[in-house]
């Protein structure tokens, strides 16, 4: 359910994004990309799910930062931002609960293969907003990860999902 409502969230804010050159909003950016704990850059990806004005966190662990920037350049990104953020707060104006990490439960690396697959990964959530190409995309560590989270203080579910380090970006997230 709730992978559902995020995959809905992101289309709609992806597809606004698309149709708007944006106006003036006020765009928090990630903290802990440069950590050095892949588990600080999941939970603050996993935090910015579930708070108000948090869609340019959102973004900034989703695409490359080649893509943030041509879609600021082109008018785009702050419409995305915006998009998100209103749906976002209209979401969590209808859930009661609140939610918070809870801890990894299993890490393990991500394989060649995997990584291969989360290179075209990019290039095609990017094709939208920019062209960039796998083979220029360095991904020097990277982890398949569940974790679990929390609503009201009781374990509500569990989410898998891959931690990638971009070469001099930082962590990227991306849901299974």
């Amino acid at each position: 359910m709730k992978k559902a409502a995020i995959t809905l969230l992101l289309g709609a804010a992806v597809l606004a994004g698309c149709s708007s050159k944006g106006g003036s909003v006020s765009i928090v950016r990630a903290a802990s990309q440069d950590s050095s704990s892949c588990e600080e850059a999941v939970k603050e990806y996993f935090t910015a799910m579930y708070t108000k004005d948090s869609g340019g966190i959102f973004y900034d662990y989703m695409f490359p930062d080649e893509v943030i920037g041509t879609m600021e350049k082109n008018g785009r990104y702050s419409g995305m931002v915006k998009t998100f953020n209103d749906s976002q707060k209209k979401n969590l104006s209808k859930d009661d609960g609140e939610y918070s990490f809870g801890k990894i439960v299993s890490e393990k690396e991500i394989t060649a293969d995997q990584t291969d697959s989360i290179k075209r990964y990019f290039v095609s959530i990017s094709a939208p907003y920019a062209e960039i190409k796998a083979e220029e995309l360095s991904i020097t560590e990277g982890y398949e990860l569940t974790y679990d989270y929390l609503k009201n203080g009781s374990k509500a579910g569990e989410q898998n999902v891959f931690a990638v380090k971009l070469s001099g970006e930082g962590w990227k997230i991306i849901t299974q």
